[in-house]
């Protein structure tokens, strides 16, 4: 009686076997179920039976990726990061009537895949340049206007990425004409 249970085992094992050939040569553009030994020069491989493999099934596409390049600009190589900025943070406002303004806001980011940064303040131009993954800096604030601070990868593969901080005056007296 021992010998029943390899017998079960060894036939399913074959069936596994016997199944997964089957797909491997199909996915792989193997011949069609009418060019299978033992079967009809007759059979049409456009109309499978119950039972039979289809070698009409699509091909396995590749799942779409969620990276978006900008127009005009050459997406970075297979298996290559482009850059991507995680955070770059300021105030949002600043108390202009606070007497311990000091004329400056105090900025925070944190980059991936590139080898640094540089900070352009109200337009183009760039303020300064930065070195490494993360950097922090206090940089010039006047309290006669809103100010716009654009962040802006540099190095890495891809186009660059940018992040752009709008920091608005906060109590700044205004006269009334009389």
């Amino acid at each position: 009686m021992p010998l029943r249970p390899i017998v079960l085992g060894g036939a399913l094992a074959l069936l596994v076997v016997l199944v997964l050939g089957g797909t491997i040569v199909l996915l792989r553009g193997g011949a069609a179920p009418s060019a299978w030994p033992g079967a009809s020069p007759n059979a049409s491989a456009s109309a499978p039976t119950l039972g039979t493999p289809s070698a009409t099934a699509a091909a396995p596409t590749a799942a779409p990726t969620s990276t978006t390049v900008p127009a005009g600009a050459t997406p970075p190589p297979a298996g290559v990061r482009p850059p991507r900025i995680r955070f770059f943070v300021g105030p949002e406002g600043i108390e202009c009537a606070d007497p311990s303004h000091s004329g400056f806001i105090h900025v925070r980011w944190e980059v991936r895949n590139v080898t640094g940064v540089t900070i352009s303040i109200d337009g183009p131009g760039i303020y300064e340049d930065y070195e490494g993954l993360t950097g922090e800096d206090d940089l010039p604030f006047s309290c006669s206007q809103s100010h716009r601070y654009l962040l802006t990868t540099v190095g890495g593969n891809g186009p660059p990425a940018t992040r752009e901080i709008v920091v608005e005056p906060i109590g700044v007296a205004t006269s009334t004409p009389p």
